[in-house]
């Protein structure tokens, strides 16, 4: 799938600015607990069904960024209020223009339920990659994608299955990109109905 590539006037800190974009995820078929396809483990207790990724610094050349990456249990609260750090990832991330991508990686931030100055940061084996859509179509609306990933393997501690996301239909018109076209994908149908 075609992915749209940034500008040198319009870069990925532009393109993220503005707040916490919210993303809804979707898991795989098999996930039926959060052991196995929560970045959190049992720790939660749930399938998180939102994502937020809220920037804290750009870079310079303004193609690198650090996030606070948060997981709500539900969708409401997940738009109006600001994440638990418990249930949150800390990440750094650079885009790679030759695959036209956001890649992260992602740590968890531990003991930061007593206070934010005594929580440290480990595990960093978590990845995201997020991309911009060329083409959109009637059954492929989304303008941001991306997927959420555990380097370590099946039998380790940690592991969870591949998560994909794609931005809440609340807040689609957050990003205006250029080049970005639409596909007519049912005009065979409607020519002739």
């Amino acid at each position: 799938m075609l992915s749209l590539s940034l500008s040198q006037t319009r870069t990925i800190c532009n393109m993220l600015s503005g707040g916490s974009n919210v993303f809804q995820l979707e898991y795989a078929s098999v996930c039926n607990s959060s052991k196995s396809c929560s970045p959190f483990g049992d720790g939660t207790g749930y399938l998180p069904p939102v994502m937020s990724l809220s920037m804290i610094q750009c870079s310079a050349d303004r193609l690198s960024l650090r996030f606070l990456i948060g997981f709500q249990s539900n969708s409401y609260r997940g738009y109006y209020s600001s994440s638990n750090i418990g249930t949150s990832l800390i990440g750094e991330g650079t885009w790679d223009a030759k695959s036209n991508r956001l890649c992260i990686v992602a740590c968890r931030i531990y003991d930061a339920s007593s206070s934010l100055e005594k929580s440290r940061v480990g595990d960093c084996a978590t990845r995201l990659s997020l991309r911009f859509p060329a083409v959109l179509s009637i059954g492929h609306t989304s303008i941001v994608e991306g997927e959420i990933w555990s380097m370590k393997t099946r039998n380790e501690a940690g592991f969870f299955e591949r998560i994909e996301f794609q931005n809440t239909g609340r807040y689609r018109g957050w990003i205006q990109l250029q080049g970005l076209r639409y596909e007519n994908t049912q005009m065979d149908k409607v020519k002739k109905s």
